[in-house]
């Protein structure tokens, strides 16, 4: 867009200058580019040295194109002191790079050192020459910051403890740069603040192998052990240790074991209704048993699987428990030995079979031996004839003598006799047998 200038001549009407057409061509070129990169027909007011808007409150907009910058030749001063801001709450600038910065009229802070002047920082690798009472020195190659102070006997600089207080925005809620810290970071007030909150929480806290302290209970980590208190709570090196453990939510683990009990609402668990959830089992020191009165408590493998137990079953007291009922029997009982009363609706069959009392049965009853266990005399009834049956024999052995049934005359004449009966007439004192249908006399020599 350059300037197209009109060519009038030398002088007036000498016949040198451009034509009408060619002079209102360049006229009309010129006032083209006004239009477009001038002011005309926009809301910039351009007035002696001093560029505004035409509208009310409305922005002055500076902009470089693209990414280019605004650039200024000279010092930008407001026009009245103390009345505008650079950028606003709502737009603030991403950064702001300056040499110095002065506030309240004075270096840096404004910050009065009491003596009417006010506090300025150095950040130099060599202490200012000309320094007030209340001036602050940071030295730009180590970081370490001195105060200059009168300790009653001379003016000098003292190095800063490490203690810091941090604050911003007047309200302790905005941002602090903690990314380098070499100090302790203590509240001002105690058990007043947080770290992070439930609503912004801290991803990781990464600490050596000193304590933790809550409420002042001592939290440390020994090598593969977490300590409370002094007290191994947590090892990786083994399965887990607690001494008292309360949770208020889930515990996931692949075994828990305990020496006593495990406790839900208060109580020891399980116990009481439903203590094992979605059943009726209640598990209590070593018993299990059903939380609703009279019900049976079942034991059963899966399918085909059996209820095995390691050791031996004992009824909790003597001659009250059965094992079956009238109306739910075992098929078979398959054992090494029977003991005491055994009555069976069928057939009785077993390797040994020992009884202390009585062995009853509406069937046959079957045993390689028959063994009494109980004091006194032992007896084999039969509501019918008793049949000793053996494919070699019936032999009697033992320490005694075999005894034939005792009968007066009287009473031997009313029984119902086979041939090859044997009795003992207790009237004669003879011994007799039934043959060829009649009672005769064993003589004995």
């Amino acid at each position: 867009m350059t300037q197209q200038v009109i060519n009038t001549g030398a002088v007036a009407n000498d016949g040198t200058g451009e034509s009408l057409r060619n002079a209102f061509d360049a006229v009309n070129n010129n006032f083209a580019n006004i239009w477009t990169a001038g002011p005309v027909d926009s809301q910039v007011v351009i007035s002696n040295n001093r560029i505004s808007t035409n509208v009310r409150n409305l922005a002055l907009v500076l902009a470089g194109n693209g990414i280019g910058t605004i650039t200024v030749d000279s010092t930008v001063v407001p026009g009245i002191d103390s009345v505008y801001d650079l950028g606003t709450a709502n737009s603030r600038f991403n950064s702001v790079y300056s040499r110095y910065f002065y506030g309240n009229g004075a270096f840096l802070t404004g910050i009065s050192n009491g003596s009417g002047s006010a506090t300025s920082v150095t950040f130099a690798a060599t202490p200012p020459l000309a320094a007030n009472i209340g001036d602050i020195w940071i030295q730009s190659d180590t970081g370490i910051q001195y105060l200059y102070f009168n300790d009653n006997t001379s003016n000098q600089w003292a190095e800063m403890e490490a203690y810091q207080s941090f604050s911003s925005g007047g309200t302790g809620n905005g941002n602090v740069d903690l990314t380098n810290v070499s100090s302790d970071i203590i509240p001002s007030t105690n058990n007043s603040y947080s770290l992070g909150s439930s609503g912004y929480q801290w991803k990781d806290l990464w600490v050596s192998n000193s304590t933790i302290y809550l409420n002042s209970l001592p939290i440390t980590a020994d090598g593969a052990n977490l300590k409370v208190n002094g007290n191994t709570v947590l090892t990786t090196s083994s399965p887990l240790s607690f001494s008292n453990l309360s949770v208020t939510g889930n515990v996931s683990a692949n075994a828990v074991y305990t020496n006593n009990y495990f406790y839900a609402n208060g109580a020891p668990f399980p116990q009481g209704s439903n203590s094992l959830p979605g059943t009726t089992i209640s598990l209590k020191d070593n018993k299990i048993s059903t939380t609703v009165t009279n019900q049976n408590l079942i034991l059963a493998g899966n399918g085909i699987g059996t209820v095995q137990t390691n050791s031996s079953i004992m009824p909790d007291g003597s001659s009250t428990r059965n094992i079956g009922s009238a109306t739910l029997k075992y098929d078979s009982i398959y054992a090494s030995y029977l003991y005491g009363n055994v009555t069976a609706s069928a057939n009785i069959t077993g390797g040994n079979i020992t009884s202390a009392g009585i062995i009853s049965a509406t069937g046959n009853i079957i045993s390689n031996n028959f063994l009494s266990s109980g004091a006194g005399i032992p007896s084999l009834t039969s509501n019918s004839s008793l049949l000793l049956s053996s494919a070699d024999g019936v032999r009697v052995l033992g320490n005694g003598a075999f005894r034939l049934p005792n009968f007066t005359t009287a009473q031997i004449a009313n029984l119902i006799a086979a041939n090859g009966d044997m009795v003992y007439n207790t009237t004669t004192n003879k011994i007799q047998a039934y043959a060829n249908s009649a009672w005769g006399n064993i003589t004995l020599t």
